[in-house]
């Protein structure tokens, strides 16, 4: 499943409330992550039937979101991800067939530093699920 970009970062922070064990994903020097999928164990590129994740600390509308896309690179749909100041929230869209092959994940609207102002609402990933890949046709 790679990411793109410069990677993800696993923490621990007091700044969140972790969902599960406390381990939070947040890309490293970015606030946005473009997911592709692969067929588990290869390299082959896969599509899914869904994405979905569990986020901590979504301050404002729109912040956060998911864009799915097709294997053509064609827009399925963007999907904020819904407020829940110092709590979860949680988006997940599934498809009929396995038709996703990339999500633009936006974590916030800013990447995540050690200090940041009010004005900005920094978001990180906790648990994260999708549909078995399935190798492209």
């Amino acid at each position: 499943m790679p990411c793109g970009g410069k990677g993800h970062r696993v923490f621990r922070a007091a700044a969140f409330r972790a969902f599960s064990e406390e381990r939070l994903f947040s890309p490293v020097g970015s606030n946005v992550v473009n997911l592709h999928f692969n067929v588990p164990g290869t390299t082959t590129p896969a599509v899914v039937n869904g994405f979905g994740a569990v986020y901590t600390d979504v301050d404002r509308k729109k912040s956060a979101a998911f864009e799915y896309f097709d294997a053509k690179n064609k827009s399925l749909g963007k999907f904020a991800v819904p407020v829940s100041k110092n709590g979860y929230s949680f988006l997940g869209v599934a498809f009929p067939s396995p038709v996703v092959a990339r999500v633009k994940i936006v974590y916030g609207n800013r990447k995540l530093r050690p200090k940041d102002s009010k004005k900005y609402d920094v978001a990180v990933m906790d648990d994260f699920i999708y549909g078995e890949p399935q190798p492209r046709t």
